[in-house]
């Protein structure tokens, strides 16, 4: 593992077999979400929705619907803070009812990283380097609030750095942020030539929980 210390747990999700995307979405928006933000300790809780995949590179497997975000006010307790609640049982049994596909990825949270659009692009980046994911957030944060994170451990078939581009700041309009979608604009074609393999959703979230909620 890395010395670089991890503070937020990052996971990719996917539907269980025999769910359309419209039922697992409503499913872990709604009756999971109620169970999930209940955990102990929980500081940041952000439900990224993915609404499309904008960009599918070196072989990525396309395979997932939700990217949730989790930090907990005592970042030590990332791995067993679920295994010692109560409702533990209650979550895992909510789990199986939707979740097919689940790999974690435990990443150092950027702490000054811009606020959370309303709408996001989210890349997933395995096999690159530092320099190259820098140049990226650093071409793409000319034209929209930007940053990434690097992963420190992960579960099989987890990645190595995830970039979050926020498309709805203030003062952004809906034609500029459309723009930022193109195959040609200025995040995707930073992103397709940094190497690697990787894959670039376009999300909405679901803000549960977030610091200021239990200050």
């Amino acid at each position: 593992m890395s010395e670089t210390k991890a503070n937020k747990r990052v996971v990719l999700i996917g539907a269980r077999d025999g769910m359309t995307p419209a039922e697992f979405h409503a499913h872990w928006s709604g009756p999971h979400a109620e169970i999930a933000k209940d955990l102990p300790g929980l500081s940041h809780y952000v439900q990224n929705h993915v609404m499309r995949t904008l960009w599918q590179g070196g072989g990525a497997e396309d395979r997932f619907l939700g990217i949730p975000e989790v930090m907990f006010a005592d970042p030590d307790r990332l791995h067993d803070t679920i295994e010692t609640w109560p409702r533990r049982d209650e979550l895992k049994e909510d789990e199986a009812r939707f979740l097919g596909a689940r790999i974690g990825n435990w990443v150092a949270h950027a702490e000054d990283a811009p606020p959370i659009g309303h709408r996001r692009i989210i890349v997933l980046l395995t096999g690159v380097g530092e320099a190259g994911v820098q140049a990226a957030v650093e071409a793409i944060g000319a034209v929209a609030p930007c940053h990434g994170e690097r992963v420190v451990d992960s579960e099989p078939g987890g990645v190595d750095w995830i970039i979050f581009v926020e498309l709805s700041p203030e003062g952004q309009g809906a034609e500029a942020a459309q723009a930022l979608l193109a195959a040609d604009g200025p995040v995707l074609s930073h992103v397709t030539g940094v190497g690697g393999t990787g894959l670039a959703y376009l999300t909405y979230s679901q803000v549960n929980r977030l610091p200021f909620d239990v200050m």
